[in-house]
């Protein structure tokens, strides 16, 4: 067996031991805020479509691959939000498929300040397939007994106060804590506690011309394990980005982004790992978001008051929020 397949169990076997800790990471959280908050369902105020794909260590057997699709918009003429997502997730043999149903209700705190509080519904099947994996102890239970599939359903909560600069999010993505062990054995093959996610931004003018985006994320979890990003982006008249992220103790990312048209944003972050594991392959994220307000009634109800007139003629009342 070539040293290619030890090094891609191994991967496989640290990254489930990771997915007992923690769920799926995404660089670009200030643009993929709905996987991990239920309350952002709505806040861009228009018919919103986030497509994300990240791959990790490229290049070696089993390592994390996770594509996320979500849909999400406000009801014409109302403060109540609906929308959907379908998450995969998959480490080596293990797979987890969630879908995802949002509902969101909106609330006017002040003039220019919303709080949105949201719930999901979610159905997740986790999958484990050891029949084309090449292990160093063919005897080893945990990868004995082909494949095996199981269904599970969850539910999470969240809150999203904003303004039209600054943003904080809390949320619970799921409630219940799940496991996933091997059917020849009592071996926990997948095991995910209960999250607890803050996030936050703050976005302000540096010139006529630039727009400067700070923002954090924090990930805590039940068993004391936690992790926080910080990120720093650099905007240009609304059309291009250029950033950093840094995943404390974890890895260090660069992020850019491009405006492609009105309604159609991409942004794509390469992370370096920063530990000293021996494994220094990059990860790769791209996200391409598209909004569009045409296919919603205007609904003052949402937008900020004693804000510029050509804001609100352009519908752009929650412009700043859907850079985060």
């Amino acid at each position: 067996m070539g040293k290619k397949y030890y090094i891609s169990i191994l991967l496989v076997l640290w990254s489930v031991k990771l997915m007992a800790q923690l769920e799926a990471l995404s660089t670009q959280y200030m643009h993929s805020q709905l996987m991990i908050n239920p309350a952002y369902t709505g806040v861009r105020n228009s018919f919103a479509v986030n497509l994300m794909a990240r791959h990790q260590w490229m290049g070696l057997d089993g390592a994390p691959v996770n594509y996320n699709v979500s849909i999400h918009s406000p009801l014409n003429k109302s403060m109540v939000s609906l929308g959907a997502a379908l998450n995969s997730y998959q480490v080596g043999p293990v797979q987890n498929n969630r879908f995802n149903f949002y509902y969101s209700y909106l609330i006017r705190l002040r003039h220019n300040m919303f709080l949105s509080l949201g719930v999901t519904a979610i159905a997740n099947h986790y999958g484990f397939s050891a029949d084309d994996w090449k292990v160093i102890d063919p005897e080893d239970p945990n990868f004995l007994g082909g494949s095996q599939n199981s269904f599970k359903p969850n539910a999470g909560a969240g809150m999203f106060l904003y303004t039209p600069s600054f943003y904080l999010g809390i949320s619970v993505p799921q409630f219940m804590d799940y496991y996933f062990k091997s059917k020849d054995s009592d071996q926990i093959i997948s095991e995910v506690k209960r999250h607890y996610y803050l996030s936050t931004g703050y976005g302000f003018s540096i010139s006529k011309e630039f727009y400067l985006k700070p923002s954090t994320l924090a990930r805590f979890v039940e068993n004391g394990m936690y992790s926080v990003d910080a990120n720093l982006q650099l905007l240009y008249k609304e059309l291009f980005s250029v950033g950093v992220s840094y995943r404390f103790d974890t890895a260090v990312a660069f992020v850019g982004g491009f405006r492609l048209s009105d309604h159609l944003n991409i942004h794509y972050s390469y992370d370096m790992s920063t530990e000293s594991t021996g494994i220094n392959k990059g990860s790769h994220e791209i996200t391409l978001s598209f909004d569009s307000g045409k296919m919603l009634k205007r609904n003052r109800d949402r937008m900020f008051q004693k804000k510029r007139k050509k804001e609100q003629d352009e519908g752009g009342a929650m412009r700043s929020i859907r850079y985060f």
